[in-house]
């Protein structure tokens, strides 16, 4: 009896330790921050919202990780913001969205009815500091037990639901609230599912009075038809063909069409600038005005593995 008990346990513990190390995947370690809230900006702006505030908050200190808060504010369509959650939950590293506001303008337009704030936060893995080698590997198997620990309270709490009702929630800084904030972490990793992007799909935008039209887009924001009006984030690359001319690249758009597309071509928000026999180079223009850097070359590729290095 005893012997089918450690076997079991062993098995749990070596789960777990697989959850281990999907948890330290997706949590960046503290230098690779800066990157992804940069990237969380860069798809706000592909999104075509216009951001009114991207601060920094306090960090928090954990156990074993720290989360980074960072306050945002835009500006833009309610299906715009939409795309954003979409594409931020897309990403590699774990970033939540949360107190999220969202308020009609009184100043409408057709792509700008609503404002939005909501709190940014990726949670960074704290390595354990040196110490002496002994001590060292102690604190080290320590900690590694606590997160285990952790990981197998949020295993156990989630077979008791499926048994129980649902408890009260815990407070926020209870050991109960941590173990919920690691399996959902865990969870939005591997349980995610697939195949599912956000479209608006002829939706009417909820935050549009049908009683009060809007006012037309004004300026450079107005989308033209056809290639022109598709944000580079939106195409996908299907096919390259070599003509005696050079390279061309057969695009797909969010109308379920294929545009051919030579050097030159113009996108909403850049320009395609080269085009090899596996490769698309594009120059995307930045207008989020809290940047410094106004462009930057987006490369797309018939082979996702060589686009994601």
């Amino acid at each position: 009896m005893t012997a089918n008990k450690l076997q079991e346990f062993q098995r749990e513990v070596a789960q777990l330790e697989a959850k281990l190390e999907t948890l330290k995947r997706i949590l960046p370690p503290e230098k690779e921050t800066p990157d992804l809230m940069r990237k969380v900006q860069a798809l706000a702006a592909q999104s075509n919202l216009t951001i009114r505030n991207f601060t920094p908050g306090a960090v928090v200190n954990r156990d074993f990780y720290q989360e980074w808060p960072i306050n945002m504010a835009v500006d833009g369509s309610y299906h715009n913001l939409g795309m954003f959650f979409d594409r931020v939950g897309r990403l590699s590293r774990l970033v939540n969205l949360g107190n999220l506001k969202v308020s009609s303008r009184t100043d409408q337009t057709v792509s700008n009815t609503i404002s939005a704030s909501c709190v940014a936060t990726t949670f960074v893995y704290v390595e354990p500091p040196p110490a002496p080698a002994r001590r060292s590997q102690m604190s080290a198997r320590r900690g590694r037990h606590v997160l285990i620990l952790l990981l197998g309270g949020a295993a156990v709490a989630t077979s008791m639901h499926a048994q129980a009702p649902a408890p009260s929630p815990a407070p926020a800084g209870s050991p109960g609230a941590r173990a919920d904030t690691l399996k959902s972490i865990v969870d939005q990793e591997t349980g995610a599912p697939e195949g599912y992007t956000y479209s608006p799909m002829g939706r009417r935008d909820p935050f549009v009075s049908l009683l009060k039209p809007v006012s037309p887009d004004q300026g450079p924001k107005t989308r033209r038809p056809g290639m022109e009006g598709f944000l580079i984030q939106e195409v996908a690359l299907k096919g390259i063909v070599k003509t005696p001319k050079g390279f061309t690249a057969m695009l797909l758009g969010t109308d379920g069409k294929s545009y051919f597309v030579g050097v030159g071509q113009r996108l909403f928000d850049g320009v395609v600038t080269a085009i090899d026999a596996t490769t698309v180079t594009f120059r995307q223009e930045v207008t989020d005005p809290l940047s410094t850097v106004k462009s930057r070359d987006v490369k797309k590729t018939l082979y996702p593995s060589e686009e994601a290095r």
